[in-house]
């Protein structure tokens, strides 16, 4: 090994962000179930709490996907970015048609509450973490491999 040589690992990996910002997003959900459970009772409470964990695991599980594609093939990660948009609408749409037929009034309104809440929790707070993460430009070890 040449003494100019890189002894850096690149070690980098999104799962700090990407739980960053789901944790961000159950905390949201938390607070609104609580404000929930203090103004309309148990049962909004519930619709909020299974609608809220519901979109944070939707929109992290969109964040991985495409974590996962932007590493493999960073050319195919704008159409699957937007595949994955698409898809998470069709979900959460199918989520909230069933939830409405069984829940009162005032819970849908609650239910709508925390999906705006935690949606923007998780993107926020995913935003303001990639923003600061310390992400190489390029990688050195695999071009001193490649000699």
């Amino acid at each position: 090994m040449m003494t100019t040589e890189s002894t850096q690992v690149s070690t980098y990996s999104g799962a700090g962000v990407l739980l960053g910002a789901a944790g961000c997003g159950l905390l949201a959900t938390l607070l609104t179930t609580a404000a929930a459970l203090a103004v309309a009772g148990p049962e909004a409470a519930l619709t909020t709490l299974a609608a809220g964990g519901v979109a944070v695991v939707v929109i992290a599980a969109g964040a991985v996907t495409l974590d996962v594609v932007a590493a493999v093939m960073p050319a195919m990660s704008l159409l699957v970015a937007l595949l994955t948009y698409v898809l998470q609408l069709i979900a959460l749409t199918i989520f909230f048609a069933t939830l409405s037929g069984h829940i009162a009034a005032d819970a849908r309104g609650w239910a709508a509450v925390v999906v705006v809440v935690a949606t923007l929790a998780t993107t926020l707070s995913h935003l303001k973490l990639a923003g600061r993460a310390r992400i190489p430009v390029y990688d050195l070890t695999t071009r001193a491999g490649a000699r």
